[in-house]
């Protein structure tokens, strides 16, 4: 492939400025047109989906292009090839994020904290109270499920070697899981929801024992935030204005995000209200600011990641978050 003679200066320059604006593996964007913002199957991320197909995004003159995933660990990898220019995900990802790769994700919003949403399930035949020693546990590795997972075992006063952790997604885990070859799964909605009515799983941990530890954050690249501040304004604005349709029009928005999540609109309104605690506008200032609570739920995230063996070293938690106006 490689030609006779050398290309001109022109010619190299001309196919490099191609290479940039065709290669997904560039660091920067000049425009970011649109905003590619990663989501997986998640009630409070569905907000994102709900603010696109009411126009909101349109009516707020920003662009954005979603990008659908089958887990959590998807979104955070598609991040770190620099394939989306943010996510929607939890305080895991965004360390995990800020670990595996050069990229720079801050968090911007405080979407929900999942009060009994996020659970670990037993097949049927095995009581709820039983130890988690010795099971083999479905879990996406490298994302929330490690952390919901260590804590339990912190619970249970156990380790990872206690265990047999298998990872995947969560349709791939879903159907080992029917399938009978893992005793439980690190799961979420929907598909906590679907296992718990067709296949009779039992709760053996949820993040209710451990509330307000567990948040979603809507993040994005540093380079985005400090480059494209406006942009990412119309996003977090298009994104309220969404959470304030749903109060007004529950019924009407639970079945465009249903539809989505491939659920009812009655089935996506249970999913949301059972353990899904969403954070309004005003809220945001507690997490955020000189006195907010994110900071301090970060740095706790980090050691639990660090002491199960998932990354090696933190960052500052501070650095991880955006510094923008958090007012209602």
């Amino acid at each position: 492939m490689v030609p006779r003679k050398p290309l001109s200066r022109l010619l190299v320059c001309g196919l490099a400025l191609l290479a940039l604006s065709l290669g997904s593996c560039s660091t920067e964007r000049a425009h970011p047109t649109p905003l590619r913002i990663g989501i997986n199957a998640w009630p409070g991320y569905e907000f994102l989906y709900l603010a696109q197909e009411k126009g909101f995004f349109r009516e707020a003159g920003v662009e954005v292009q979603l990008i659908e995933f089958n887990s959590l660990s998807d979104v955070r990898r598609s991040f770190e090839r620099n394939q989306i220019d943010g996510f929607a995900g939890t305080m895991v990802e965004l360390i995990q994020a800020t670990y595996q790769s050069s990229r720079q994700p801050q968090a911007t919003m405080v979407i929900d904290y999942s009060n009994g949403a996020d659970v670990i399930l037993l097949q049927p035949q095995l009581p709820a109270a039983a130890s988690l020693k010795n099971l083999r546990i479905g879990v996406e590795v490298g994302s929330l499920g490690s952390y919901l997972l260590a804590r339990a075992l912190d619970a249970q006063h156990l380790q990872w070697s206690d265990v047999t952790v298998v990872p995947g997604d969560q349709l791939t885990l879903e159907a080992e899981f029917h399938r009978g070859s893992l005793d439980a799964i690190v799961t979420y909605p929907p598909t906590s929801a679907k296992l718990q009515r067709d296949a009779a799983a039992r709760v053996a941990f949820s993040s209710d024992r451990i509330k307000g530890e567990i948040v979603d954050l809507l993040i994005f690249d540093r380079s985005v935030v400090e480059q494209h501040p406006a942009e990412v304004e119309r996003v977090l604005r298009s994104f309220q204005r969404a959470m304030e349709f749903y109060r007004e029009h529950p019924l009407e928005a639970s079945g465009i995000m249903g539809r989505r999540e491939g659920v009812s609109a009655e089935a996506f309104e249970a999913s949301l209200s059972a353990g899904v605690e969403l954070v309004t506008v005003a809220d945001q200032s507690a997490y955020f600011g000189n006195h907010g609570t994110l900071p301090e739920l970060l740095a706790r995230a980090e050691r639990v990641l660090r002491e199960t063996g998932q990354i090696r070293e933190a960052s500052k938690p501070t650095a991880l978050i955006a510094q923008r106006q958090h007012s209602p």
